[in-house]
Parts: structure tokens; C-alpha cells; sequence
């Protein structure tokens, strides 16, 4: 399952230790460098180098030289004052922060504000990017990775975590998130308020989203959609995504009928048909005045689902073919899912969980509390039969906690926890 994705969930553990030869350098008014462009031009940050930026609004900046070796090592563009963010304002130019270095190379970027990026707000070609604890609206994509990234001989990587995205999107090509990487790990991140487009657009070639809080309001098409690499240059190679422990909310939108989907011929490498993998494991899936199927799919899509919660008013079945798809993809055996009475699920669904409620304290595509109440039908009736199972559980606006199971698994994104006795 996603081999890249599985090694880099277990083994990315960002370390806090430098290099011993690690720098530190300071930028802004009265700071050696004015800018971080002004920096760049002079030297090239390695392995544990640190770049503080002073509270203030910075031009926009491209990043063409040095990096680390490694995401744990990798130079870091951090703010001064955690409590008080950088603002990176592209004010008309294409993009806000460019990481186009070396192949192989790594860069972070922790604690900034970003925006006013017509095109992307931050973007990374053929290198790795680590982005957290920051802060990207107001652009046309907020995130994104070239094209390119997917290939073998060019890969770009990406570990997003920690962030929030808002307003960012425009018609239908221009995303909150428009991810090409060939291997992504986007965690404990919050989407709101889209501008256009969709919240999580991924044409990565392997993709871990686990733990995020993704609302899709009236100005969305969709909210999550992954598809085919958009490089004729990319190899013939089975992608794969899983979405784990995630709260997803559609509320309209321009496109009232795509909510999640898993189509892979979109944009696929030219004369072949991409074959896509996606699992879903213990998220909780909401719609209101959604008119189309929970998942999208077309003829490359293979699609597991266990332990989710796909609760819509609107919604009449959860898996239905995108017009542009020339055949349906494939169910695998799912297991555990609550899915609303009256709901058309695919036969492969096993054990499924109907009613008209699942119990949630406030079901609500804005703001909602997606938590289970005491005595939803939810509660224990999850399965652990696959894997990966759920470790973690999202806390508002990005973080997270530990999942704790008391007896058995609870379907949904969150376990129930009752009350203590006082």
C-alpha cells in the first residue's frame, strides 16, 4: 500500500538537532539581510542552517541554490517570532515562495503567512518541501508542486502539517491544494473558505492524508479529488492515496455534485490510463444539499473504504462513474461503514451500519463537531481487519491527539470518549 507513503509516514520524524556547522541568519529591517532574496543572493543555506524572519510584510522569493539532505536536516525558513508571522506578500507576481533547487535537495518553511500569489502561493519544483505552522490564503493555488516532481529522475517531495489554507482557488482550475509530488504526507491541516476550485486537488504518485479538518463551502467545485499524473514524462506506475482520520464537509458549491473523487484518467500521462489506489480508513465524510455520490470514480479507480461515516441528506448512493469516465472503477471489499438508511452502497460494502443518524454532537459542513455522542450506533462498531489503522485524531484548528480505543474501534474520524465521573 503506497510504499514510499508508508516508509515516510514511519520514518519522517522531524529532528530539532543541527549540524554542528549549522548557521543562523536573521532577516529583516536592521538585519544583516533585508529580504530572503537578498540572502539567497549571497549564500547558499545547507544542512541545518536557520533563516529567522522578523515580523514585517517580504517581497516574494525564489529559492534556486543550497538545501539539506534530508526533511529532518533541511534549512529552514522560519519565523523570528512564532506569535507574530512573517508575511510573504507577492503583490502581483506569480508566486509568493519558489523552492527550485536542486534534485534531491530539501528546504522548510515554518511559521509564515503567505499571500496575494495570482498563481501559487507556495510552490516546489523537483525538491522537498516541509511547510508548517503557517498560514497561506488570499492566492490562486496556496500549495503546489510542479508537474515535473512526479518523475523519477526530477521527484519532488512534500510534508505539509500544522498549516491553515483559506480563500485560496479560483474557477475551476485553481486549488486550496494543487499537489504533484511523488510522495506527499499532508497532516493535521485546516482547509475553509474556498475562493474556487477544489480544497485538495492530488496528482501525486503516492499521497498519505490523515488527520485534517477540510470544510467545502459555497465557492468550492468539489472537495477532495485525486487523479492521474498531469506529465506525459511520468512513468506507467499505479498510483496510490490514503485519507485517514479525516473530517471532510461539502455545503453546494459551484459543482453540487462531486464531493470526493478518485479519477485517475483525468489528466493522465498521454496514451495511458492511469490505475489509481485509494483508502479511506476512519474518516467522517458530511454533505448538505449535495446532489451527486459520496466518491467519484472512473474506469482506473480502485477504492477501499473501512470505518468511515458517509452521512448526507442529499446524497442517494456513495460510489457512482464521473461523466468523463469511459467504464466504472472497482470496490474492494469494505467493511464497517455507517452509511445512511436508504443510501445505495456498493455490494462489496461487508457489516455496514445504517440509520438515519450517526450520532455526531453538531453535524454542520461549517464549524461542525464531529465527535460521536453517547450511544450513537457508531460507537464499537468499527473494525480492525486493515491496516493502517488510526493512531491519531485532528484537534482544532491544527493539531492533533492520540486516538484511544477502549474496547473496540468506533467508525468515524474521532473515539468516543465518555465522561469521567468527577
Amino acid at each position: 500500500m503506497g510504499g514510499r507513503v508508508a516508509l515516510a509516514a514511519l520514518g519522517v520524524a522531524l529532528a530539532t538537532l543541527a549540524p554542528a556547522s549549522a548557521r543562523t541568519y536573521e532577516v529583516g529591517p536592521g538585519q544583516p539581510y533585508a529580504t530572503v532574496q537578498d540572502l539567497i543572493a549571497h549564500v547558499a543555506p545547507g544542512d541545518g542552517d536557520v533563516i529567522l524572519v522578523h515580523p514585517g510584510t517580504y517581497p516574494p522569493f525564489r529559492v534556486t541554490k543550497g538545501g539539506g539532505a534530508c526533511p529532518e536536516t533541511a534549512p529552514v525558513i522560519r519565523a523570528y517570532d512564532m506569535a507574530d508571522k512573517p508575511v510573504f506578500d507577492a503583490d502581483g507576481e506569480r508566486y509568493a515562495c519558489l523552492f527550485y533547487h536542486g534534485s534531491g535537495k530539501w528546504y522548510a518553511l515554518e511559521g509564515v503567512e503567505v499571500r496575494g500569489a495570482p498563481d501559487t502561493g507556495i510552490l516546489n519544483v523537483q525538491c522537498g518541501l516541509v511547510v508548517r505552522y503557517s498560514y497561506i490564503h488570499d492566492c490562486g493555488n496556496g500549495l503546489g508542486g510542479g508537474s515535473s516532481n512526479t518523475r523519477d529522475s526530477t521527484p519532488g517531495y512534500l510534508i505539509a502539517e500544522h498549516n491553515e489554507f483559506a480563500r485560496n482557488g479560483m474557477g475551476i482550475y485553481l486549488h486550496q491544494i494543487y499537489n504533484h509530488q511523488y510522495w506527499t504526507i499532508f497532516r493535521y491541516n485546516y482547509i475553509h473558505d474556498n475562493s474556487g476550485g477544489a480544497c485538495y486537488k492530488d496528482r501525486s504518485r503516492d499521497s498519505l492524508v490523515a488527520y485534517n479538518y477540510i470544510e467545502q463551502g459555497p465557492g468550492a467545485t468539489y472537495a477532495i479529488e485525486f487523479c492521474g499524473c498531469a506529465d506525459d514524462a511520468a512513468p506507467d506506475y499505479t498510483q496510490t492515496a490514503v485519507m485517514i482520520g479525516n473530517v471532510v464537509t461539502k455545503k453546494q458549491g459551484a459543482n453540487r455534485w462531486l464531493f470526493i473523487a478518485n479519477i485517475r484518467k483525468e489528466g493522465g500521462a498521454e496514451g495511458r490510463l492511469n490505475i489509481g489506489r485509494l483508502y479511506l480508513v476512519n474518516n467522517t465524510f458530511y454533505s448538505e444539499e449535495h446532489i451527486g455520490p459520496m466518491l467519484g470514480d472512473d474506469e482506473g479507480s480502485i477504492i477501499y473504504a473501512d470505518n468511515n461515516i458517509f452521512h448526507s441528506a442529499t446524497c442517494d448512493r456513495i460510489v457512482d462513474q464521473v461523466d468523463m469516465a469511459e467504464g466504472p472503477g472497482e470496490c474492494r471489499p469494505s467493511y464497517n461503514n455507517w452509511v445512511r438508511t436508504g443510501m445505495e452502497a456498493p455490494k462489496e460494502f461487508v457489516n455496514t451500519v445504517s440509520g438515519d443518524d450517526p450520532g455526531l454532537v453538531e453535524a454542520a459542513w461549517r464549524g461542525g463537531d464531529f465527535h460521536l455522542r453517547p450511544g450513537s450506533a457508531c460507537v464499537d462498531a468499527g473494525t480492525d481487519r486493515g491496516a493502517p489503522l488510526p493512531w491519531l485524531e485532528y484537534v482544532h484548528p491544527h493539531s492533533y491527539t492520540y486516538h484511544l480505543p477502549d474496547k473496540t474501534l468506533d467508525i468515524g474520524a474521532f473515539e468516543h470518549r465518555p465522561r469521567r465521573r468527577e
